[in-house]
C-alpha cells in the first residue's frame, strides 16, 4: 500500500482493498484517486464522480427527462389457487 498523503494518489492491493473497502471509498470521497494493484501492478482505478459522471442529472438539467413524481410502487404479489390439479388445467387450457 502507497498511501502518498501530500500527493491525491493512494496504490491498493487487491486484498487490502477488499478488506478495507469502505476506508478507500472513505477517501475517493474525499477526492482521492485510489489505484488497485494486481501482484504490483496497476488494474484499476477508483476516482471520485463529477457532476459530468452524472448523465441522469444531465438529462433532467437540461429538460430532456423529468424525475419521477412519486417512486413506482412494486407490483403487488397476488397469490392464485387453481381448482384441479395441473394436469387437469392444462388439459383445459389446451381446449
Amino acid at each position: 500500500m502507497d498511501l502518498t498523503l501530500g500527493n491525491q494518489r493512494i496504490e491498493v492491493g487487491i486484498r487490502e482493498l477488499k478488506n478495507q473497502l469502505s476506508r478507500y471509498v472513505d477517501q475517493v470521497r474525499l477526492g482521492k484517486e485510489v489505484i488497485v494493484t494486481d501482484h504490483g501492478k496497476p488494474v484499476a482505478r477508483l476516482m471520485p464522480l463529477t457532476a459530468s459522471d452524472d448523465r441522469l442529472q444531465q438529462l433532467i438539467d437540461s429538460g430532456a427527462v423529468r424525475p419521477a413524481l412519486k417512486p413506482k410502487d412494486p407490483m403487488p404479489r397476488i397469490r392464485l389457487t387453481a381448482k384441479g390439479s395441473m394436469s387437469e388445467l392444462v388439459s383445459r387450457d389446451r381446449e
